[in-house]
């Protein structure tokens, strides 16, 4: 595996996590205006990364991107993680 995929598949994993510690595990039951984060993926095609995050409806959403160490932060306005959401911690 080359540096850049491997940075590549740590920046995809850094989102993710990211995306987890900006959201909060809420009890199950939906509120109004809440986001629930069902499933987050991501995949490599010909070089390029996609990170695909799951839900409940649309999001409100703010994304960052932020250098040194180089990610992408997601803020999900009102998001909370699914319970059945196994993330990588």
């Amino acid at each position: 595996m080359t540096p850049n995929i491997q940075f590549k598949k740590g920046l995809c994993l850094a989102i993710a996590l990211l995306v987890s510690f900006f959201v909060s595990v809420h009890s199950p039951s939906a509120n109004i205006g809440e986001y629930r984060v069902s499933d987050i993926s991501w995949a490599e095609d010909g070089g390029h990364f996609s990170v695909r995050i799951s839900g409940t409806s649309g999001p409100t959403y703010t994304m960052y991107e932020l250098f040194a160490p180089q990610r992408i932060v997601i803020d999900i306005a009102g998001g909370v993680i699914a319970p059945s959401l196994a993330l990588p911690l």
